[in-house]
């Protein structure tokens, strides 16, 4: 197959507005926060998206948010439009059903190509959460969220056995990737991105800062923040298996990596001319698979986490706030961390997940930057 040439438009308008519910009260104070989306994708036609969130606070210290939101993703063009390939492949045709397909075990043509009929993922996203900035704390602040999240019409490319498997289901748009001859054996098998999967993700944010002046000790002053996120399920049906991501660390081959804890720690000094800001960030253990157990699919399902130190920062050679040249470095992975082993049985794999762990080693950054 030669490459193709695309080409894709959006044209999009939005509209946005902020009610207030209560006010001047009693009760405390509160907003209607609403939205709306209309956008047109040349390729992928013409979808609303919408918002509609409540905040209510009923003492300063306190501030409570609930939003509901239709979102959605639109193909990329690479799903779209990938350049395709052909090679022989196996497949297993089963018995369950005769009169479709003759059943056994065949050699086909499998075709691998784009797919420019996709329509966009629609996800329905709920996020309930709470802000704390309590008044006998100054300089403090945290925020706790729980969003779900539920996608239909995922985008997946299937393996030429689950194809064949979703037709014998009944799903239409599996059958019409098959092809077969007068005898009814199967001879081709068409593999391109469909709107088939679904996906659930839960989860809980944490964020906590605090903000405070050295005084007298050393001019500026000194900031601490904590982020957290907690992965309950990242579920993916892709109508033939379900799997649940959540606390699978992931092989080197994975596409999917959702440990069970993030966290992201800083702690910064902000003078008149001096910046710097020191990072803490961790990936906790977890596994290969969920459906595994240890000790009898695998030897050992584990895969550790890691922990990495970043250094950031910045001087004003000269200028003020409006008008300055300044200077500015980044080391990542300070301590020059070994990302985990993660076996793979495939030679020209890196031994490692690259998605999830730094593969780089220590790296530097230095810069002048100039505002004028």
């Amino acid at each position: 197959f030669k490459p193709n040439a695309v080409r894709s438009n959006v044209t999009e308008g939005f509209g946005e507005r902020v009610v207030p519910v209560l006010k001047d009260c009693g009760l405390g104070s509160a907003d209607l926060n609403r939205a709306v989306r209309l956008t047109h994708y040349s390729l992928a036609g013409t979808v609303t998206t919408w918002k509609a969130g409540l905040s209510y606070e009923p003492i300063p210290d306190i501030r409570i948010r609930i939003v509901r939101s239709r979102d959605i993703r639109a193909p990329s063009i690479s799903e779209g439009f990938a350049p395709g390939s052909t090679q022989a492949v196996d497949v297993i045709v089963p018995n369950s059903a005769p009169n479709l397909y003759t059943p056994g075990t065949f050699r086909v043509t499998m075709v691998t190509n784009g797919n420019p009929t996709l329509t966009p993922e629609i996800a329905d996203t709920l996020s309930l959460g709470a802000i704390f900035k309590p008044r006998f704390f100054p300089g403090f602040s945290a925020s706790v969220d729980y969003y779900n999240i539920r996608v239909k019409d995922a985008i997946q490319q299937l393996a030429q056995n689950d194809i064949v498997t979703l037709c014998y289901a009944g799903v239409s748009t599996a059958c019409g990737l098959i092809t077969a001859d007068g005898s009814k054996t199967i001879t081709q098998i068409t593999r391109v991105p469909i709107n088939v999967a679904s996906i659930r993700v839960r989860g809980i944010d944490f964020d906590a800062s605090y903000r405070t002046s050295l005084g007298t000790i050393l001019p500026g002053s000194v900031n601490l923040r904590f982020i957290a996120t907690r992965s309950l399920n990242y579920t993916l049906n892709t109508g033939v298996t379900t799997t649940e991501y959540a606390g699978m660390n992931g092989g080197p081959l994975s596409t999917i990596s959702a440990p069970k804890w993030r966290t992201y720690t800083t702690i910064g000094y902000d003078g008149d001319r001096l910046s710097l800001t020191g990072t803490m960030r961790t990936i906790s253990q977890g596994v290969y698979s969920n459906s595994w157990k240890r000790g009898v699919d695998i030897d050992d399902n584990t895969i550790k986490g890691a922990t990495y130190f970043d250094l950031a920062g910045s001087y004003k050679i000269m200028g003020d706030r409006s008008k300055y040249i300044e200077a500015y470095f980044k080391i990542d992975n300070l301590l020059d961390k070994a990302p985990p082993v993660a076996a793979q049985n495939v030679s020209s794999a890196l031994q490692t997940n690259p998605i999830l762990y730094d593969v780089i080693g220590r790296s530097y950054r230095i810069g002048i930057r100039l505002r004028y």
